[in-house]
């Protein structure tokens, strides 16, 4: 059997004939001969293959945003960063991978890194996509599939440096341990670099990464997170990127064991914004505190400084409460929220969906910047008009020209987050019943690596709109 690259699922076969069948047999050598001709043109004709494989992606490229990761043109998984794909299996030939990207400024892929892979039976493959936007690589990593007895408490790890910090040591422990009394795991990884597999026992631990040499200069304090045994899995050291708070982050990735750890000393934090014309000045407390406010004196239209919530740690359910400011005795509303580890998230107050009264509208915040676009969100915070539709019309376009970047959008609703290219644009909101112009031209300038939030308000005429700019990647 003879496969050819390109079209994998092509076989020839030629039936061995008898003494008794002559003109079959040379039919056969004549067709064979005919078909090995028309091989020998092509460059790359593989053997049978011998056994299958495991390939899988990680996407490390901070700066990028959605990636495809393909087998020849065929997707095998769609990857934001930070993320680990499952394991896909092949037979053991040879493949070229690609990693496609589309920012979302247009519906093409484009192609940015290509890497030409011999599967070898029996072995797990990871590509990594690391390097920059504009110079992406392609780091290949070949592992044995392992076994483990049915009993086994251990897994197998293995480290990777994929972050923008220099030649770091990783230490794997117990809650609160000190990575100076142990030895660590990993010595002098540098950016890219690679370890081979070492075995842990399975059970609640704590990863450390560490200026290389010096155990006292801790970059990374991981949360917690229990090991499940008979598993091999990445620890990979990644830049956190604004995703959620700190520097750092490590991703692992197993099939048992995934996941992303922040680090366990950045605080979650949280950033309020006044979305309510004609209301009064706001105050937000936690909990059950009622002498000190985390925001005080908030006016309409403005947008509080990030405030930590160290109550939020390990999941925890936090109360907000929002009061008239000085008086903690005239609730306005009041919410239960959780917040993961380390995060930042932006709260809206706003009309309540009902249009009675107010509500607090959470957004989880994407405040990482992109090379190559701008990124807008939108939220709704009126209560005016039941429905709106929003444009976003390029410096070369009209409006009437531009279709819709959202349709139906209620009151007190994330509409969501735009990607753009570098332009200054025109912002319509117009009434979804009936298509009238409720809200602009405003205009909007986007620069590339831009993280801007828009806030639709009600305005004193009750048929119209405002829109409200501010920057998310301030403090």
């Amino acid at each position: 059997m003879l496969f050819v690259r390109g079209s994998r699922s092509m076989s020839i076969f030629c039936t061995t004939f008898t003494k008794g069948q002559p003109a079959f047999s040379r039919l056969c050598a004549a067709i064979l001969a005919a078909t090995l001709g028309l091989l020998g043109a092509c460059t790359d004709v593989q053997d049978a293959p011998e056994g299958r494989g495991n390939i899988r992606a990680v996407h490390a490229l901070s700066a990028l945003g959605e990636v495809g990761f393909l087998i020849e043109e065929r997707v095998l998984a769609n990857a934001s960063y930070q993320t680990v794909t499952p394991f896909s299996t092949y037979d053991s030939l040879q493949y070229d991978f690609n990693f496609d990207f589309n920012s979302g400024l247009t519906g093409e892929r484009a192609r940015l890194a290509t890497t030409s892979v011999t599967v070898a039976p029996d072995t797990n493959y990871t590509l990594i996509l690391t390097g920059t936007p504009t110079a992406p690589e392609i780091l290949t990593v070949a592992q044995p599939i392992a076994s483990f007895d049915a009993a086994a408490t251990n897994l197998s790890l293995w480290f990777s440096n994929l972050s923008s910090a220099n030649s770091v040591d990783i230490y794997v422990g117990t809650t609160g341990f000190d990575p100076a009394a142990v030895a660590p795991l990993a010595t002098g990884l540098a950016p890219g670099a690679v370890t081979d597999v070492t075995s842990v026992e399975a059970g609640e631990v704590e990863f450390i990464a560490t200026v290389a040499g010096d155990p006292t200069q801790v970059l990374i304090r991981s949360e917690t997170r229990t090991l499940i045994a008979q598993d091999v899995a990445l620890v990979g050291l990644l830049d956190a990127a604004r995703v959620v708070n700190g520097d750092y982050v490590f991703i692992l990735g197993g099939e048992l064991n995934s996941g992303r750890l922040a680090d366990d000393a950045a605080p979650t934090t949280l950033r309020v914004i006044h979305g309510i014309r004609g209301a009064d000045a706001v105050d937000l407390y936690i909990n059950d505190e009622t002498v000190t406010p985390v925001v005080s004196a908030l006016g309409f239209p403005m947008a509080s400084t990030r405030f930590e919530i160290p109550e939020a740690d390990d999941a925890a359910t936090v109360t907000l409460n929002v009061t008239a400011a000085g008086n903690v005795g005239a609730p306005i509303v009041t919410v239960d929220s959780v917040f993961a580890d380390a995060s930042s998230s932006l709260a809206v107050v706003a009309n309540a969906p009902s249009g009675d009264g107010f509500g607090l509208l959470s957004i989880s915040e994407s405040r990482r910047p992109l090379f190559d676009a701008g990124l807008v969100g939108v939220v709704n915070a009126s209560g005016n008009i039941d429905l709106i539709d929003i444009y976003f019309v390029a410096s070369d376009d009209t409006f009437e020209d531009t279709a819709a970047r959202a349709r139906n959008a209620g009151p007190s609703q994330n509409i969501g987050q735009f990607t753009l290219e570098a332009d200054t644009y025109e912002f319509y909101v117009t009434d979804g019943s009936n298509e009238t112009i409720v809200a602009g031209p405003i205009p909007v300038t986007v620069e590339a690596g831009d993280v801007l939030q828009l806030m639709i308000i009600d305005v004193d005429d009750p048929t119209a709109l405002g829109v409200v700019e501010f920057d998310r990647l301030a403090p």
